[in-house]
């Protein structure tokens, strides 16, 4: 980018020991002045080492936000929040690892002022089996799905795991929002700005452990989307019939 702009990459942890050494490796790692970067990992309610682990990184820069009791993904980010310096801020897992130019694309669309979310690829590795095939594949789709809307004007999905947004536009979500991500970036279109879908800004994981888990994870993704589609009234409009219809058609 022309400049780059200050960025906190806010890590979301829960019992993530096998992975989090790992992904704060591929954090520091990354090709962007780490006098830009502000790693920053919020973790809640971790009874393994993932929070010992997190404090041995200190003297490289790392920060922790951490919460004893178990509160959830979004109470952890949202008590993070503060701490974050960044004029952007992109969200990320633990097991997910970016591609070093990762940070460098997303932040890109933001010098237009109409953009207040920038959303990455995410890209599944896969193995020999049949379920690690249709996740690759579902997620090929649904990045095909991401950049023609982005095309038409705006995206309304979201990717979790390489989500960027304006850290002046943060508001968290209510109570109970499964899918929060798809949800602020749901509500940054009401708000009149512009989500973008970044193809060159790549992120990759595994699948889920097993069968079991991948299908309980759909299974509440799906929850979730129909629960966003009874938030979003304000903008299933016929004012904004092209949103509206992304949003519908969507899944």
């Amino acid at each position: 980018p022309p400049s780059f702009p200050a960025v906190t990459l806010l890590i979301a942890a829960h019992n993530e020991e096998l992975f989090i050494a790992q992904k704060l490796d591929n954090s520091l790692a990354l090709d962007y002045p780490r006098d830009r970067l502000q790693i920053l990992v919020a973790a809640d309610g971790s009874d393994d080492q993932t929070p010992e682990i997190v404090r041995g990184y200190g003297e490289q820069g790392v920060e922790l936000s951490f919460i004893p009791k178990r509160s959830g993904k979004m109470a952890a980010i949202n008590r993070a929040m503060p701490q974050a310096r960044g004029d952007i801020v992109v969200f990320s897992d633990a097991n997910n690892m970016y591609n070093p130019q990762a940070i460098r694309e997303l932040v890109i669309p933001f010098t237009d002022p109409t953009v207040g979310a920038a959303i990455g690829a995410k890209l599944v590795t896969q193995d020999k089996s049949n379920l690690s095939a249709s996740e690759g594949l579902y997620w090929k789709y649904e990045s095909s799905i991401n950049e023609n809307e982005t095309r038409l004007g705006c995206c309304t999905s979201a990717v979790g795991e390489i989500l960027a947004i304006r850290r002046e536009l943060f508001i968290p979500p209510p109570d109970k929002i499964i899918n929060d991500d798809h949800y602020m970036v749901l509500d940054l279109i009401r708000r009149g700005y512009r989500a973008v879908y970044v193809p060159t800004a790549r992120s990759s994981e595994s699948i889920s452990a097993s069968a079991r888990d991948e299908i309980i994870r759909r299974s509440r993704m799906n929850v979730g989307h129909y629960q966003l589609m009874a938030q979003a009234r304000k903008i299933l409009s016929f004012r904004r019939p092209m949103v509206a219809w992304q949003i519908v058609s969507h899944k």
